[in-house]
């Protein structure tokens, strides 16, 4: 009955538009062919006006009513599968689907147009059915029903509708029950763009404030004809920049790449003066610049310098002198930053902290750690904040920026020392006090020693246009390097002097060398290893410096020019490695237990990582206070947590579900199959039974003791609605918060590896660094939103040394990735070539994973020429779905306890731990004096 009512209504419709006369509907065929020429004129139509009018989808969510109607329009296209059979449910069997998925194009192509459809009665009531059911899915599923804390309201809504109009229940039923099967979560509003939100510091406005404003104008889609109204057409013109807009990811990235490539292009990226010969202002003065550094202790006109140190005032040190550090930091690793502050901390100097903006939660640790000191003091975070990349451009905005506000805070300033999470103090404060207070003014900076130009240009890529944004930075195009200064390059630590950064900062108008250089290294890769050392040598203070930066560092160019931040930085370049060892360095007889001072002393050493090697800074503590005559005390030096480190890699505040799902999703899977399942009765009791119990991740942690990796601290929130359902309170009741120590299990039944040429069991990770041959994710998850897997496992010495050391002879193994309890071959087949005192077997493989891949378990074999079997290992893939048992093969929970609940006064970031935790070695609460800056140092929960 449904088709020929509807086929009568529109026989009607079209008689009373006056269009033809009633007669000529007398005949079915006239009638067919006029049905057929109406659809095809409203086809036409409709296609017409949205090819002329594109879809905005920008959509304005402070208006509720406009945002649920393109939201209709958008699950239109997002859920095509699902929508015909929910609406098939309301409209007829058979057909039903087809007649839906026809109303909703009508629907859809009356909404763009926004006509009125109330003059047309007999198709407002389906028009009007199917809107309303749509408009109330939308309103179900949206997530602005929770945010907004609207949700009370459209459920009032929702009812009121379905008493109103009893069709639509069984439809929204049906619309639920289709939309169950596919329902993916709403793309978030896009935030401000990274460069956008930057241009608040006043470095940023300065050096790229008109390329972000002028990006900010393109219009999406876009770019790549701005680049073509410059001259730049793809296959014509230099293919940086179409790479560049290949790879960037957001719109405001790949505008402000279009607009920096037109103004290279049109010569007006670098400003005039960088055309011309750069002038040099130095006065070389032979006797000032070769006189030896003044040093504690050594003889001066043949007497011993025994003076005491100057006293003065204004809050300067013991030798007279007020030094500011400046900290740049990044990461997660809060306890280690604590530990360099409490390392070099003295009431007589300054430190000024900057966080990356990557760094979200070591930010919020220390501004409390901060407030705690009061304002003004002499510990204070930086006002402008940076995206501190390996190479980027914006290091030096940042340092610039620094030296900026170190002077207005503390105008006593005499020295400013950079240092890193990194960095570790290998002499007294004291020392470095003394040593400066007889050498004023005096800047120390790397990089002094002459440079063939050709080699210096391709060691660092001077001659390179980089763009830093979306994170990376882009290698645009080459460019013209300036002529008239001597370029070098060098560490980018240094010692500062007042005198040189008053003349960075305060350059007399007439200065030609310090802003157009600024501005020619606003586009450089590494640019502060170069721009200080080169400015230096051809300003006023060129006579006021030393080729050192007091700061020792790993190199071994060999290992540490692995190429390992591509992924950031189209460039290969080198880094010092950690270091593992110390008393097999000089620097442990020469600087750590000798306060007599060298030629070229050094106080700082780099790098350290306490998730490598904690026991290196553990070395260098003992020795130096042991040396100075204040041994540790035993609360801190012995047991306890002096081997113990804990490294944050989720927080519930600072990261997002949608976006690490490669972390939260293996959480919420050991949360449910092994931490719910396996907590004591004691904590379950409290909750009456299991499945009424809430879980939510508030943070998980890597535990680290005698340098190594333990397991997975993670804190969870358990909380009953069983109160609020009994009327005894709004809120949910009987919240706890629980402590739990997950470890992996090593499978030694499952897993082999020949003993004779591998020194353990295989590891396979996502995140290899292979510069220092170790797993940046420590617990080694994979999920199927990783790309990138590696299987590394140690050489012994003894095997490599057996292959010849001839470059032609190599030691082939033959590789293969499998799932296991499949009839599918190898997924994957490959060849390890083994070269003669090869440290790391390491094989990786770009694959794909899907959901299918998650419901068995991974294998990795390994075979010799011989074909013989000598490493398996297996491991599981995370994803939408997973077994419990697979889970519990490969975890376990070692142990757990209660944290003390939170009052509803109580500010949850400084919940104190009851005595359980207290006495747990594994927990975070466990007291950890030697990276307590502060006694009572809290966790943020």
């Amino acid at each position: 009955m449904g088709c020929p009512l509807r086929l009568r209504r529109l026989r009607v419709r079209v008689g009373t538009m006056g269009l033809l006369p009633p007669r000529f509907l007398s005949s079915p065929l006239r009638l067919a062919l006029l049905l057929i020429l109406s659809v095809a004129t409203l086809l036409f139509i409709s296609h017409l006006y949205i090819s002329t009018h594109p879809p905005n989808h920008n959509h304005n969510r402070a208006h509720p009513r406009r945002f649920m109607t393109e939201l209709n329009l958008q699950w239109d296209s997002d859920y095509s599968d699902d929508f015909p059979h929910a609406l098939g449910g309301q409209l007829g069997k058979g057909e039903g689907g087809q007649v839906g998925a026809r109303q909703r194009g009508q629907l859809d192509f009356h909404t763009k147009r926004e006509m009125d459809m109330r003059e047309k009665k007999e198709l407002e009531t389906a028009a009007e059915r199917t809107k309303q059911r749509l408009h109330l899915a939308a309103l179900e599923h949206s997530p602005n029903s929770l945010v907004n804390g609207t949700s009370v309201e459209f459920g009032d809504k929702l009812k009121e509708m379905r008493r109103s109009n009893p069709l639509l229940a069984g439809g929204i039923r049906d619309l639920k029950r289709g939309a169950s099967r596919k329902r993916e979560p709403l793309p978030p509003k896009s935030a401000e763009p990274e460069s956008v939100r930057q241009l608040e510091n006043p470095e940023m406005t300065k050096f790229f404030g008109k390329f972000i404003d002028q990006a900010m104008k393109i219009k999406e889609g876009r770019e790549e004809e701005y680049l073509e109204d410059c001259g730049i057409k793809r296959g014509h013109g230099p293919s940086a920049f179409h790479s560049a807009l290949d790879r960037a990811k957001t719109h405001q990235c790949k505008a402000e790449i279009a607009v920096v490539g037109c103004s290279l292009t049109k010569a007006q990226l670098y400003p005039a003066p960088l055309l011309k010969p750069l002038p040099n202002y130095c006065h070389f003065d032979e006797r000032e610049r070769t006189e030896p550094l003044k040093l504690p202790g050594q003889h001066v006109n043949g007497l011993m310098d025994n003076r005491p140190p100057m006293e003065t005032g204004g809050g300067a040190g013991a030798g007279g002198v007020f030094i500011v550090f400046l900290l740049q930091l990044s990461g997660r690793g809060e306890r280690q930053v604590e530990r360099l502050i409490k390392s070099i901390y003295s009431g007589r100097h300054a430190y000024l902290l900057h966080v990356d903006t990557d760094s979200e939660y070591l930010h919020s640790y220390l501004s409390q750690l901060v407030a705690r000191f009061g304002s003004p003091g002499n510990i204070r975070l930086m006002k402008s904040r940076f995206q501190t990349l390996w190479g980027s451009s914006h290091l030096l905005l940042m340092q610039l920026a620094g030296y900026r506000e170190a002077t207005t805070f503390w105008p006593q300033t005499d020295f400013v020392i950079n240092l890193s999470e990194s960095d570790v103090r290998i002499r007294p404060v004291d020392e470095l006090e003394g040593m400066l207070s007889m050498n004023r003014g005096m800047s120390f900076i790397t990089g002094m020693k002459a440079v063939a130009r050709s080699q210096f240009m391709k060691r660092q890529g001077v001659n390179q246009t980089f763009y830093q944004c979306d994170g990376h930075m882009f290698r645009l195009s080459a460019r013209r390097v300036p002529y008239g200064v001597r370029f070098s390059g060098g560490s980018d630590w240094f010692v500062l002097a007042r005198n040189f950064i008053d003349y960075l900062l305060h350059a007399p108008p007439e200065d030609q060398l310090v802003d157009p250089l600024s501005r020619f290294y606003s586009f450089s890769l590494l640019p502060s290893e170069s721009f200080f050392s080169t400015i230096v040598k051809a300003s006023p203070m060129c006579n006021r410096v030393r080729p050192t930066d007091l700061k020792f560092a790993n190199w071994a160019n060999k290992t540490g020019c692995t190429c390992s931040e591509k992924s950031t930085v189209d460039w290969c370049g080198c880094s010092p490695l950690v270091i593992r060892n110390i008393s097999t360095f000089p620097i442990y007889q020469s600087d750590i237990k000798s306060s007599n001072m060298s030629r070229r002393p050094r106080f700082f050493a780099r790098k350290f990582d306490s998730t490598i090697s904690l026991s290196a800074i553990n070395e260098v503590d003992t020795s130096l206070n042991e040396r100075i005559g204040t041994p540790l005390s035993p609360s801190v030096g012995e047991g306890g947590s002096w081997n113990s480190y804990w490294l944050n890699f989720f927080h519930h505040s600072f990261d997002r579900v949608e976006v690490k799902k490669s972390v939260t999703t293996p959480l919420k899977y050991i949360s449910a199959a092994i931490i719910m399942q396996h907590l004591p009765p004691h904590i379950i009791a409290p909750h009456h039974s299991l499945p009424e119990v809430e879980a939510k991740q508030m943070r998980a942690d890597h535990f680290y003791s005698h340098d190594k990796y333990v397991g997975d601290v993670i804190t969870l929130s358990l909380s009953t609605s069983s109160y609020k359902q009994q009327g005894e309170g709004e809120g949910k009741g009987n919240v706890v918060m629980v402590q739990t120590l997950v470890t992996r299990k090593e499978r030694e039944k499952e897993n082999y590896f020949d003993p004779q040429i591998f020194t353990s069991y295989a590891q396979v990770t996502t995140h290899f660094d292979s510069k220092e041959n170790v797993s940046r994710s420590s617990n080694n998850w994979v999920t199927q939103w990783d790309s990138l897997v590696t299987l590394f496992v140690g050489f012994r010495r003894d095997f490599v040394r057996k292959i010849p050391p001839i470059a032609e002879h190599q030691y082939p193994f033959s590789v293969f990735l499998s799932q296991v309890g499949g009839d599918d071959p190898p997924t994957f087949e490959g060849e390890h070539k083994t070269q003669h005192l090869s440290v790391m077997f390491k094989q990786q493989f770009q694959i794909k994973f899907t959901s299918n891949c998650t419901r068995h378990e991974w294998l990795f074999e390994v075979f010799d020429p011989s074909d013989r079997l000598v490493l398996k290992q297996h491991f599981m893939v995370f994803g939408d779905r997973a077994k419990r048992s697979s889970l519990e093969t490969y975890f376990s929970l070692e142990d757990s306890c209660i944290i003390s609940a939170p009052t509803p006064t109580t500010d949850t970031t400084h919940v104190q731990s009851d005595e359980s935790c207290a006495n747990k070695h594994w927990s975070l609460f466990y007291p950890d004096p030697k990276s307590a800056f502060v006694p009572d140092r809290h966790v943020m929960l």
